[in-house]
């Protein structure tokens, strides 16, 4: 079946999406920045540089959630036709950037043009199906739901189900009535903590700094030490300052302008030092009987601890509207007697209590487990504990009474209070850590973000006020044209004004993506648009379970109603369709949930979940699945963001073997950079779109080896054709020359997606045998199981080195026009041996680094690479043209870098072209001769014969040549024009 080509696939505008991602995707200072410099570029000019900027991470915090206006952007391109620029760029709203009033000028806060859309088609919208099977945050699904698509948003997760529903369906549904009440019931709560909660703060804390309280183990000396980081509170100050007593064993604390001495972990009376576990084998024994005391409702007890508590948890610091001031008796008073009102009302809050315990296949918060934290309770003091039960019981309250009075709408209502709270527990507990360097409270979640696991820090921070952190979490009364501080309501509001009266197409369901045709029907949907997890970049699961424990309180009266979690066909739609889980559970599903887990066997055994070799099957499941749920026409997008090599061939291979083929690959930042990263081989596949249809013209090969691969004339053709296909579209899109060049390899990968080999494929298995044991249906899927291993080591290990060496030669080719090398010179310079001909491959992807950025090669590649031309990296590592960096990468050596890599032992650099080439530039460089070309090259082949070979490979270098390697071989910008002159003479010659 033909299929007509897309606008995706020829054309898109690269540039502008690459700057309103990385816009979009910035936080605090950095996104004005960002704002301002896409405001001048669009000639606008504001007398103050202050956006109303409520983006949907404020809603929940979810992982790794997606751009808006790349996703709108990528959802479009797939239904337009290849001529269809300006309807793009209407439709998509990049034409109304500069009318944007007090919103910054991002894609986002646009409304797209769906009557244009619409009559573009000459189709109704909502018959244009759209899936994102791995819907986490929900930006994809939400830009196919605002272009007027119907939009269906699956996730494993349940925390994420409910981030879904909360982004897509209810604002769909309810406009922005649903925002009027949710602001009030937020108004409702804020004022009822104000009256029932504010009185366990002092009234001018806004944050407080807590240290942990431990004895000095020295038994001769037993006194209190307050455990701390340090004592900076910003970058600049001002600083923690102590007045320790030695004879007394006590310390008094204010605050200071000037830097002050502190050595943390070692005891400030006596001087012993002592390390992290010994506070926290102290520590947290305490912290557990104080919360047991309190608990137990003994309130006489619990009286008798307040010397512990006060002792255990030290409030040190708070800040306050005009910086830092130390903690008063006042604090230390409303600390004691939020611990006794807990004691007070425990039995009363007991059923509210998170006291499950903390998961041991949760590997994130397997650091804090192993200090001894055994419940999801023990990870809150007993203030923030108190304060939370009952906010917890009051929103539990009010989603009754909301979904007994209001039905599903009250339960909309509910969600969006407990998302609101959910904000505060993340920055209200244990974990929490103070950020010296900005000023704030780090987060549960910045923990996370940091190490991939949650522990705790040496102090620990409270939030403000109860009553104005619950402000802070759902800003009900921000509006433009302030700045929003990232509360709930303005995101809601935003979200009900986009969204309202598309509730008829929109679907949000939990469930395993590898069931994806059973979930959807088969041959239904028009463009699956997914962001897969790669390997173990994220552990979803293990994050979201600390939300999930808070969540499932609040809406259990809206989930045993029905309106959450949904399992019974009488009550409306099946929503919940993971098998094993209910949501009355305190654990979130994790078995099926695709990702590689440390720890968990050998990663090559796909029998044992979460190993590598098992995330690439799951991967081909997945993909298979989608295969089968698409239309014939239709097209799957996938988002790879990721850096290990072995991540990216699994998804090559994955696609290839569920017989997918890749019409594009586009190069486009997807996230905020937080450091550069120099591009190299394989990791610069690390923020790539690619395009997938189920159709295409197959290209029928027998040959199974490298070496026959690589001479049969079709593929060659097959894969030059699609590399310059890439560097058209590249170059149409406004492709930087990085973007071209990644876009190039990736388009020669894109080609060979293309060729098959039947023989490979067929179900022909030496040890049938092994099948014996399987029958029925689990016959089918383990031959399939095989077939697919068969299939995907077939391009893993043969088509994609292939394909990645056609495609870098191909654009070598490309890089020696430009240049200006002679046809002549491009043919010597191609017709090298095989070890310079890697060099110069590896010389060329060290081109396009970042500025400041160090070039390098990484392994991947260089191994691919030296496997077709059949050298080792070894003996270009002898040569001098290679040197290991570190374990995963080479650096490409040239200059002094050469010669001291050989030892000067100059007849190693005669036995390659590239040797020979950059050791005829150090001849000319010791010349004496240096005003004259013609005498410099009489000079030269006095000391060594040259061919032209050699001379066109040292021009080409040294054009090419960035700057500290010019710097290297002792060329500077002034005399690079005299070397060149004489280089041209010898060619000459």
């Amino acid at each position: 079946m033909k299929v007509e080509k897309r606008l995706v696939e020829e054309w898109l505008p690269l540039y502008e999406l690459k700057n309103d991602s990385e816009a979009e995707q910035s936080f605090g200072k950095m996104s004005v920045k960002r704002y301002k410099d896409a405001c001048l570029r669009l000639g606008m000019r504001r007398k103050k540089w202050v956006f109303f900027d409520p983006k949907i991470r404020s809603l929940h915090l979810w992982l790794a959630r997606r751009p808006c206006g790349l996703s709108r952007a990528l959802t479009l391109a797939c239904f337009l036709a290849p001529e269809d620029r300006e309807v793009f760029n209407e439709v998509i709203g990049l034409t109304k950037l500069s009318q944007l009033d007090h919103y910054p000028p991002l894609i986002l806060y646009t409304n797209p043009n769906r009557t244009l859309l619409a009559s573009r088609l000459n189709r109704d919208l909502k018959d244009i199906v759209v899936v994102d099977p791995m819907a986490g945050g929900g930006a994809i699904p939400l830009e196919s739901l605002r272009l007027g698509l119907r939009t269906i948003a699956i996730e494993y997760n349940p925390v994420a189900y409910i981030i879904l529903k909360a982004t897509l369906e209810y604002p769909a549904k309810y406009g922005e009535k649903l925002y009027e009440d949710v602001r009030e019931e937020a108004k409702a709560l804020i004022e009822y903590a104000k009256n029932e909660l504010s009185k366990y703060y002092a009234e001018d804390a806004y944050n407080y700094i807590i240290a942990r309280g431990v004895k000095c183990p020295n038994p001769d000396c037993n006194g209190l030490v307050p455990i701390i980081h340090g004592t900076r509170l910003r970058r600049n100050g001002p600083y923690i300052n102590f007045q320790f007593n030695k004879k007394e064993k006590k310390f008094k604390v204010s605050v200071a302008d000037e830097e002050t001495e502190f050595e943390k972990l070692r005891c400030p009376y006596c001087g012993r030092p002592f390390t992290r576990d010994e506070v926290f084998s102290q520590w947290i024994p305490k912290h557990k009987e104080i919360l047991r005391i309190a608990l137990e409702g003994d309130v006489e007890k619990a009286k008798d601890y307040v010397d512990v508590l006060i002792r255990t948890h030290i409030p040190l610091l708070k800040q306050i509207r005009r910086g830092f001031a130390p903690c008063e008796d006042e604090d230390v008073d409303r600390l004691v007697n939020a611990y006794l009102d807990l004691a007070r009302q425990a039995k009363k809050l007991k059923q509210y209590l998170p006291n499950s315990p903390i998961p041991k296949e949760n590997d994130v918060f397997k650091p804090i487990k192993s200090l001894g934290i055994d419940y999801w309770y023990e990870l809150f003091n007993p203030r923030q504990l108190l304060v939370f039960l009952k906010l917890v019981k009051y929103v539990s309250e009010r989603t009754k009474e909301l979904t007994r009075d209001k039905g599903e709408y009250g339960a909309a209502i509910a969600t969006y209070l407990a998302l609101g709270l959910d904000k505060l527990f993340n920055y209200n507990n244990i974990t929490t850590m103070w950020h010296t360097t900005h000023g704030v409270m780090k987060s549960l979640d910045a923990h996370y973000s940091a190490k991939r696991s949650v522990s705790l820090g040496l102090e620990y921070c409270e939030a403000k006020r109860i009553d104005l952190a619950l402000d802070w979490a759902f800003e009900p009364d921000a509006a433009k044209p302030t700045a929003t501080r990232g509360g709930l309501c303005p995101v809601l509001k935003q979200l009900c004004k986009w969204l309202h009266g598309l509730g008829d197409r929109v679907e949000v369901y939990m469930g395993d993506a590898r069931e994806l045709s059973k979930i959807i029907g088969e041959r239904s949907v028009d463009l699956v648009n997914v962001d897969p997890p790669y390997f173990n970049q994220h552990f979803y699961s293990d994050l979201s379970e600390f939300f999930w424990q808070f969540l499932m309180l609040m809406l259990k009266p809206a989930i045993d109603a029905g309106f959450l979690f949904n399992r019974d066909e009488s009550r409306g739609r099946v929503e919940c369709l993971v098998s094993g889980w209910s949501p009355s559970l305190p654990i979130v599903p994790r078995a099926g949930e695709i990702i590689v887990r440390r720890g968990r066997g050998k990663p090559d055994v796909a029998e044992v979940s979460f190993t590598k070799e098992w995330w690439r099957e799951q991967m081909w499941r997945f993909f298979t699945e989608c295969y089968n749920t698409l239309k014939d026409d239709g097209i799957l997008i996938v988002w790879y963001t990721h850096t290990d090599p072995q991540a990216w061939a699994a998804v090559l291979s994955g696609l290839y073997a569920s017989r997918f083929v890749l019409s594009k690959i586009w190069n486009v930042r997807t996230e905020m950079q937080t450091r550069q990263v120099a591009l190299t081989g394989s990791a610069f596949f690390t923020s790539l779109i690619l395009v997938a249809r189920k159709t295409g013209e197959s290209v029928i090969v027998g040959e199974r080896t490298l070496k026959e691969l690589l001479f049969n004339e079709r593929v060659k053709e097959v894969i030059t054709e699609s590399v310059a296909d890439a560097l058209q579209s590249a170059r149409v899109s406004g492709a930087s020359d990085k973007e071209a060049y990644v876009m190039a390899l990736a388009g020669a990968i894109a080609g060979a997606t293309r060729i098959r080999n039947p023989a490979v494929e067929t179900a022909e298995f030496v040890a049938s045998e092994t099948l014996n044991k399987y029958m029925g249906e689990a016959r089918e899927r383990e031959i399939a199981r095989r077939m697919f291993k068969r299939t995907s080591e077939f391009f893993r290990g043969k088509l994609y080195p292939v394909a990645l060496y056609l495609g870098a030669s191909r654009v070598l080719e490309e890089k020696l026009k430009r240049a200006g090398l002679s046809e002549e010179q491009r043919r010597l310079i191609v017709g090298a041996d095989d070890i310079t001909k890697a060099y110069l491959i590896f010389w060329l992807s060290t081109r396009y680094v970042e500025e400041g950025a160090r070039a390098f090669v990484d392994y991947d590649f260089a191994e691919k690479i030296c496997k077709i031309l059949d050298i080792r990296i070894s003996t270009m590592e002898t040569y001098g043209l290679v040197k290991k960096l570190q374990k995963t990468a080479y650096t490409v050596l040239f200059g002094r870098g050469m010669f001291e890599a050989v030892r000067n032992r100059l007849e190693l650099l005669e036995r390659t072209v590239a040797g020979q080439a950059i050791y005829l530039l150090k001849l000319i460089v010791d010349s004496p001769i240096r005003d004259d070309e013609e005498r410099c090259a009489r000079d030269v082949l006095s000391k060594k014969p040259v061919s032209k070979q050699v001379v066109a490979t040292a021009i080409f270098l040294l054009r090419t040549a960035l700057k500290d390697e010019l710097e290297s071989a002792s060329i500077s910008e002034f005399r690079k024009p005299f070397i060149e002159g004489v280089l041209k003479t010898l060619y000459a010659r």
